[in-house]
C-alpha cells in the first residue's frame, strides 16, 4: 500500500478521520463532475440521470456512467486500507456524486452508522470517503468532530445543540481544507457535517465501505464494461449479495424546487399542441395502414423530424 494511504490509515485510527492527497487528477475529477449535469425534462434517454432533492443534486448511478468514478472506488490501495481498518474484506454499501448547495444545507451534523431503510443506529463498522471534485480551501465545507462517535445508546444519529457547543468549546470541531482530487476518509460513526456557507455549491463523490454481513447495502448499478475481470472487485461491489432495492436519497416530484416545478408546468403546457398533433397523426397513420393498407412510414418520419426540428429551435 502506498505511503500516503498508510499515513491516512494511521490518521483514521488515531483521530477517526484522515486525508489522502491527490487521489484523482484534474481531468478525472471533471469527468466525474459531468455525472451531475442533466438536461431538463429528458424522457426515456436510457441514461442514468441526476436527480434533485430540493436544491441538492445527486447521481446515485454514478458507477453506471463514469469509469473514472469506478476506478476511484475499486482502487486496490483504498480497499487494502479499508480491509486493514475493518479487519475484514470491505463491501461497498452505497455511492453517489452530489452537489451541496448553500441555500439548502441538507447534510448538517450527523453520523452514518445507520440502517439505510429505518435510519436507526446499527453496530456495523465502516469507512466513508469524500473525493473533492473542486478546491475547498477557504470555505472548508466538511467538518468532523474529532474522536466523537455515535453509538447505539441513542436511536437517532444526530447530536443536540448543547453537544455541538461542547465540541466547539473543547476544540473538537475540525474544518478540513482540501484540494481538488484529494479524498477525506472518516469512520462512519464519527459526527460530521458537509455544508457550504461562502461557496454557492460544492461537487463531490461520496461512498461508504462496510464490513461484510454487518449492515444492509443499497442498490448499486454499475456499467459492467468498467469492471475488470477480478472476483475480489465483483465481491466488493456486492455481486451475489442482497440489497434494499433502492438507493438513498429517494426523490419525488413534490421534493423538486418550486422553480423547477413551475418550469415543468410551463413546458408541459407549451407541448400540448405538438402532442395533440403527433398523437392525431399516429391515429390517422394506424387507420390508413390497418384499414386501407396505406403505409405512410417514410413521410410520417419526415414530418416528425421536421416538427421536432422546429420545436427545438
Amino acid at each position: 500500500m502506498q505511503e500516503k494511504y498508510n499515513k491516512a490509515l494511521t490518521q483514521l485510527k488515531e483521530k477517526g478521520w484522515g486525508i489522502i492527497p491527490s487521489v484523482c487528477e484534474n481531468n478525472s475529477c471533471e469527468r466525474i463532475r459531468e455525472t451531475l449535469r442533466y438536461k431538463k425534462f429528458s424522457l426515456n434517454s436510457n441514461k442514468p440521470q441526476t436527480t434533485l432533492l430540493g436544491l441538492t443534486k445527486f447521481n446515485t448511478n454514478v458507477l453506471a456512467c463514469s469509469k473514472d468514478a469506478v476506478d476511484v472506488v475499486i482502487d486496490k490501495n483504498l480497499r487494502e486500507l479499508a480491509s486493514n481498518f475493518l479487519g475484514k474484506e470491505p463491501i461497498l454499501k452505497c455511492i453517489r456524486s452530489y452537489s451541496i448547495n448553500n441555500k439548502a444545507p441538507l447534510f448538517t451534523w450527523h453520523a452514518d452508522n445507520v440502517n439505510p431503510v429505518t435510519f436507526e443506529t446499527d453496530e456495523s463498522k465502516g469507512i466513508n470517503c469524500i473525493l473533492y471534485l473542486e478546491d475547498d480551501l477557504e470555505d472548508r465545507t466538511f467538518w468532523v468532530a474529532e474522536n466523537v462517535f455515535h453509538n447505539k445508546e441513542r436511536k437517532i444519529a444526530k447530536p443536540t445543540k448543547s453537544e455541538i457547543k461542547t465540541w466547539e468549546d473543547n476544540k473538537k470541531v475540525i474544518k478540513i481544507a482540501a484540494n481538488k482530487g484529494d479524498m477525506v476518509i472518516f469512520r462512519q460513526d464519527i459526527y460530521h457535517q458537509h455544508v457550504a456557507v461562502k461557496m454557492n455549491k460544492l461537487d463531490a463523490l461520496w461512498f461508504q465501505m462496510i464490513e461484510e454481513g454487518k449492515a444492509l447495502n443499497e442498490k448499486i448499478i454499475v456499467d459492467i464494461s468498467f469492471i475488470p475481470q477480478d472476483f475480489s472487485v465483483m465481491h466488493y461491489l456486492g455481486s451475489g449479495s442482497s440489497n434494499i432495492g433502492i438507493s438513498n436519497p429517494p426523490t419525488k416530484i413534490y421534493q423538486l424546487p418550486l422553480k423547477e416545478l413551475f418550469q415543468i408546468g410551463l413546458y408541459c403546457f407549451y407541448m400540448i399542441p405538438s402532442s395533440l398533433f403527433i398523437d392525431t397523426g399516429k391515429k390517422i397513420d394506424k387507420f390508413l395502414y390497418f384499414k386501407l393498407g396505406i403505409d405512410l412510414a417514410t413521410p410520417r418520419l419526415f414530418f416528425k423530424k421536421l416538427v421536432h426540428k422546429i420545436l427545438n429551435k
